[in-house]
């Protein structure tokens, strides 16, 4: 038995050791991979990984007041330095600005370099950048490209104006080159993507406008032409020259160096400009009506985004409050309250009498040996699941207990497994009431600040609620009258209807009036008869007949 005890213990030994191995080998690079599947730098970088990012949002993510202190400082510097160029071709200041601007070349040059260095080092922070492939993704970027230009274009100045003086004015124009660095402002506000969206938005209205200004420019261009293009010493020699005095007189106000000679040619052509001027104006406003739409668009998106947070917060709330109710049968909406520390202590409680009640039959020695091996390969925050790999891993010779201990064994791995759920139950009713209370203050809080999120959050808004309300009620009240109007109409038609029918009643009563009277006549000369005893005249005779 204690044979079989040894071997058991010997293979726990072997098994650990593995273990441990496998858990404390380092992954390659390219094993190393994180939750979303992206790959994880290397243990030896981690060190410069924090600092990566640091330079990599200093420079590409400009938050802070420093940060931006540091662009609009690049900014500046380079904006400088197109002023000291322009003034470098000033006969008047050409020898001061010229030496200063050498040296404030180099400076710029050094700076470029320094920050492009920088942007190069840092990228790998993130997880398309990463690698041979990614670095070549950064560096041909459209603004990596833009850095790398000017950067070569400034050394190739500084180049030529060290090796050879006399050939600098067919280089001096690279400065301006430095001028593109202002697009980096471009990539924090995205301009050239709105005003691509305004030109989308407001694609049929724009090309309605370039349609009418194509047609008065054609106009203009041919009716000039057909009262100039006779005249002697006339400018209007040709078509494309008046296309070009129509492009300029339209966009511009006129050189001056072409006019309309003839009286009907300056009528017409006074018409006609005053006509297309007002198409050429057109897109003008449609885009500058587009943007300010966009804009506005922008700002309400914002101000929306801030509702999701404290409506996802009432939601939540709400959900709460309703599963802690009296008559709700949730379990789990009570393991929110459950102390985390509580779990861990548990943890170790239930550790250490699993051990006491695996190895309750092993000596001394025995049991101190596993100890030491167990401590050594123990990973930190174990949860007790791993533990109960520990009984595949005892060998069959070793699990024969008595019936009490074996009872006790299965209550407590059941307990193990339950554990989660037990603790919800350690509640009693006050603090489920107390639990309640708290959840439904913190569901008025968010329902107030849900209110909150939903007031207008400048007085443009307000303008447009009320206008908004304005219009509504306009067109509220005249569904209402035209309503009204119906109710009359059918009102008349009614009164109609029933003035036709008291008509229609007074002859059909003249009509009754007049048979009733027929009728008492005969009744009354029936009753004439009757009394005179059937002695029938001549006369009687003839009056029966008229009344037939």
């Amino acid at each position: 038995m204690a044979s079989s005890g040894v071997d058991g213990i010997e293979q726990i030994r072997k098994t650990s050791q593995q273990f441990s191995l496998r858990s404390n080998k380092k992954l390659p690079v390219s094993e190393r991979i994180s939750i979303l599947g992206k790959p994880l730098p290397a243990r030896k970088e981690m060190r410069f990984f924090r600092e990566r990012i640091l330079v990599y949002n200093f420079l590409q993510r400009p938050k802070g007041f420093w940060t931006i202190s540091y662009h609009v400082f690049v900014l500046f510097i380079i904006l400088f330095g197109l002023i000291l160029f322009a003034l470098s071709t000033v006969d008047h200041y050409h020898q001061q600005s010229i030496i200063i601007l050498r040296w404030f070349d180099t400076f710029i040059l050094a700076v470029l370099v320094g920050e492009f260095l920088a942007r190069a080092w840092s990228s790998s922070c993130i997880g398309k950048y990463q690698g041979w492939s990614g670095f070549f993704c950064f560096i041909t970027s459209t603004f990596r490209l833009i850095d790398l230009f000017v950067i070569i274009s400034s050394g190739v100045v500084l180049w030529i104006h060290h090796i050879d003086d006399t050939n600098r004015r067919n280089v001096d124009w690279l400065r301006f080159a430095q001028a593109f660095q202002v697009l980096r402002a471009s990539q924090r506000f995205r301009p050239w993507r709105i005003m691509a969206s305004v030109i989308w938005t407001q694609r049929d209205h724009l090309a309605i406008a370039v349609y009418m200004c194509s047609l008065s420019l054609i106009f203009i261009t041919f009716t000039v032409y057909f009262f100039e293009h006779n005249q002697p010493n006339t400018d209007f020699t040709s078509i494309p020259k008046t296309f070009w005095w129509g492009i300029v007189s339209l966009l511009t106000i006129g050189y001056g160096d072409m006019v309309p000679t003839t009286t009907a040619g300056k009528i017409m052509a006074s018409v006609l400009l005053l006509l297309c001027f007002s198409a050429f104006t057109l897109p003008a406003g449609i885009l500058g009506t587009g943007l300010a739409l966009k804009v506005q668009e922008q700002q309400r998106q914002k101000h929306f985004n801030k509702r999701r947070a404290p409506a996802a917060q009432l939601i939540q709330c709400a959900w709460r409050c309703y599963a802690s109710s009296i008559n709700s049968r949730s379990i789990a909406t009570w393991k929110v309250c459950v102390p985390r520390g509580n779990n861990f202590a548990s943890d170790g409680k239930l550790n250490n009498q699993l051990t006491n009640n695996v190895f309750a039959n092993f000596n001394e020695n025995t049991q101190s040996n596993y100890l030491k091996i167990k401590k050594s390969n123990r990973i930190a925050n174990a949860n007790h699941s791993s533990l109960l790999e520990f009984g595949h891993l005892v060998p069959p010779t070793l699990k024969p207990f008595d019936s009490k201990q074996k009872k006790s064994n299965q209550n407590f791995l059941r307990s193990i497994s339950l554990n989660g759920i037990n603790n919800c139950y350690h509640f009693t009713a006050q603090e489920k009431i107390a639990i309640r209370f708290v959840r439904i203050l913190k569901f008025e809080v968010a329902r107030k600040k849900f209110k909150n999120a939903f007031r207008p959050y400048n007085i443009n808004d307000v303008i447009e609620q009320y206008a908004a309300g304005h219009a509504d009620v306009v067109s509220r009240v005249k569904n209402m009258h035209s309503k009204i109007n119906a109710i009359q109409g059918s009102m008349t038609s009614v009164i109609k209807m029933c003035e036709e029918l008291h008509y229609l009643h007074l002859h059909h009563v003249d009509r009754l009036e007049r048979t009733i009277d027929r009728i008492n006549e005969k009744i009354d000369f029936e009753c004439e008869i009757i009394s005179f005893g059937f002695n029938i005249d001549t006369w009687s005779l003839s009056k029966i007949g008229c009344i037939k």
